[in-house]
């Protein structure tokens, strides 16, 4: 399902690679993936729901800007819920088209034929710190994306995998 809202370019916040929505319903891999943007100088709002991300993303909000540049989703959540449905949610909340990347260990073809179908970048777990890096990069790189304002410091994410 595609929503009329478009890709729009925003400005991350000066010295911060980008703001990451993360959805993640496994506790320790959410830890993991926070560790790793956090270290990586992402400002990340996290949640093993979207409730859960719309609350960090508020709380965010009360203390001053919040920029919102990628979302990061799992693509099977608790309760019946996917990763290309929190996306949606959470672009339609904060009024505007992001890049997304679906992280996944489903290898079923019907979901991988309804992911690669959308416009978001999919990732096979395990997922290595590099192969997120690279994705987020390539994700924000694309022409409608926003292009983050530093680099991430070389080599924080060798050896790191997430499961």
């Amino acid at each position: 399902m595609r929503s009329p809202l478009q890709l729009v370019r925003s400005s991350p916040t000066a010295g911060i690679a980008a703001g990451i929505m993360l959805v993640e319903d496994e506790k320790d891999v959410l830890d993991a993936m926070v560790g790793l943007l956090t270290l990586e100088g992402h400002r990340v709002y996290a949640g093993r729901s979207v409730v859960d991300v719309l609350r960090t993303h508020a709380e965010a909000l009360k203390i001053g800007d919040a920029p919102v540049d990628l979302v990061v989703a799992d693509y099977r959540l608790e309760h019946g819920a996917n990763g290309l449905e929190a996306i949606e949610g959470l672009c339609s909340h904060i009024g505007r088209r992001v890049p997304a990347i679906i992280v996944t260990g489903d290898t079923s073809p019907s979901r991988l034929k309804e992911v690669s179908a959308s416009s978001v970048r999919i990732l096979h777990k395990p997922v290595t710190g590099e192969e997120l890096s690279e994705a987020i990069r390539a994700a924000l790189s694309e022409d409608d994306a926003v292009v983050p304002t530093r680099k991430p410091a070389v080599g924080t994410t060798e050896g790191l995998s997430l499961r």
